[in-house]
């Protein structure tokens, strides 16, 4: 529990370009970031979904989008887990970092956490569940001609709709032919490879992304996380040192069934101040 209280996650942050640079007070330089953890499917990414509070959202608010501006407001109303989008007016449509002639559609979605890298994650429909609902419901919006698709970047259990694995034949953990000249290739040597495409592109890299997670201390059981600190009469509240960390729980207690901690007594409680 202790080793949870900050989440560690290795990935890679990926800049999509957004296509029209005239609409947008970054020029040139306007792009959405996003995190991920999967690069190895950044072939399989169908659309970008955003934070209401995206720097993206703000700049197409400007420009006077009423209908951006009403659903702003309903989303105020909507379960945080709504899958309800509104997408962006298409010169928002941002270009695909290794391939600069697709084009990717922009959202703007209530389960975007502001928090998490950037505001913004590119949905996968054929490797993430959450994306999968997200499109079912709004890849209508795309234009009166689009299609319900999914793509597939890799052959491995994030599949999300499973009769598409039956068609595959690439092997398991590999990349599809979805991903070119990296087709069969590993999971790990995709994502590496892609990461060094982005990297030479100057559209992006590894990175590492510490959160620290909210946590509540109460009532101390012995079925809870100790709390790393030691109680010095000399020296008062002393941090177990990193080294020492994290603090397990004796093994060898009786638990007896009335009400009192099995703790009380034991020498494990009795620690030499550091």
């Amino acid at each position: 529990m202790q080793e949870n209280w900050i989440g560690r996650s290795l990935g890679a942050e990926i800049t999509f370009p957004l296509i029209r640079k005239d609409i947008h007070s970054d020029g040139e330089k306007a792009a959405i970031k996003v995190y991920t953890t999967r690069p190895e499917t950044l072939p399989a990414v169908q659309f970008i979904a955003v934070s209401p509070s995206h720097h993206i959202v703000k700049a197409a608010v400007q420009n006077i989008d009423t209908k951006l501006d009403a659903y702003l407001e309903k989303m105020q109303s909507l379960p945080k887990d709504s899958k309800e989008g509104y997408k962006l007016y298409s010169g928002y449509d941002v270009a695909h970092p290794l391939d600069p002639n697709v084009r990717i559609p922009v959202y703007v979605a209530p389960y975007i956490l502001e928090e998490y890298g950037e505001g913004a994650v590119m949905g996968v429909p054929g490797h993430d569940r959450r994306d999968l609902e997200f499109w079912k419901q709004n890849y209508s919006k795309v234009g009166p001609d689009e299609e319900f698709s999914i793509r597939l970047a890799v052959n491995d259990d994030s599949i999300t709709m499973h009769e598409l694995k039956q068609q595959l034949s690439a092997p398991e953990g590999t990349l599809t032919e979805l991903c070119g000249d990296l087709e069969g290739q590993s999971m790990d040597r995709g994502a590496a490879a892609i990461i060094a495409q982005l990297e030479k592109k100057g559209l992006g890299g590894r990175r590492t992304v510490l959160r620290l997670r909210d946590w509540l201390i109460s009532r101390q059981r012995y079925w809870g996380a100790p709390i790393p600190i030691i109680y010095c009469d000399s020296c008062g509240t002393v941090p177990v040192p990193e080294e020492d960390l994290p603090v397990l729980l004796p093994e060898d207690i009786t638990l007896t069934g009335k009400g009192k901690s099995p703790l009380i007594g034991h020498p494990w409680v009795n620690t030499p101040c550091p």
